[in-house]
């Protein structure tokens, strides 16, 4: 649980641990603790993570304020279904390394990476997220730590951020590009001048020079 009391996951399972230890205090033999076993968890569920909420409102996102409503979406929704999460518990002076659990989905592969410092009575996790939503976007992670029930969280989106918000620049100018030789494009400038084949070939050049079309009128037609 975080500090104010709100759940970070669900699930209901099994942890199984054969270990040893030996010290001065109950301190220093949790902090000399060795040993192996296995963790088995059903209806495994990551609250305040939902990236196919991200992806909706990312695919409608045409300035930073849609940004924000995004990455404040992936950070609600109805969280992330993992499922069954099966794997092995290794402990090594004090430390409980849990097998990682990984889930590949539509909108998201995820990498869930669980500590224990049992001497101290903490606990580190950590969610690696690389979103689907578009190719190749870098990919961010979210941290807690501490008393089990009174986890902190922090969250580094940096990366991700930025290249979101730079592909948002990137669209503005491509966009602002078009509409300026579109304007280019429909400028009439007319010009009295003289018959002359240097004139009407410049004309002609300059036209097709931006993209216009050309058309010659001739008021002298026999038929």
């Amino acid at each position: 649980r975080l500090a104010g009391g709100s759940p970070i996951a669900e699930g209901r399972g099994n942890i199984e641990v054969e270990f040893a230890a030996s010290g001065r205090s109950p301190g220093g033999a949790l902090a000399a603790l060795k040993g192996t076993g296995s963790y088995d968890v059903e209806g495994l569920k990551l609250f305040n993570l939902s990236p196919d909420a991200f992806s909706r409102l990312l695919g409608t996102a045409q300035d930073s304020a849609g940004l924000v409503a995004a990455f404040d979406a992936l950070r609600g929704g109805d969280g992330l279904q993992i499922g069954k999460a099966i794997g092995n518990i290794h402990i090594e002076n004090g430390v409980a390394t849990f097998q990682p659990i990984v889930l590949a989905s539509p909108d998201a592969d995820v990498d869930v990476k669980v500590v224990g410092e049992l001497a101290l009575g903490a606990l580190d996790a950590s969610i690696g997220i690389k979103l689907k939503a578009r190719a190749g976007l870098p990919p961010m992670s979210i941290a807690y730590a501490g008393p089990p029930m009174a986890l902190a969280r922090s969250e580094d989106n940096s990366e991700l951020a930025t290249s979101l918000g730079v592909t948002l620049m990137q669209r503005g100018v491509d966009e602002l590009e078009r509409l300026q030789k579109e304007q280019e494009r429909l400028a009439i400038e007319t010009r009295v001048a003289r018959d002359t084949d240097a004139v009407i070939r410049a004309a002609i050049l300059q036209e097709l020079g931006r993209e216009g079309q050309v058309y010659f009128l001739y008021n002298r037609v026999l038929t």
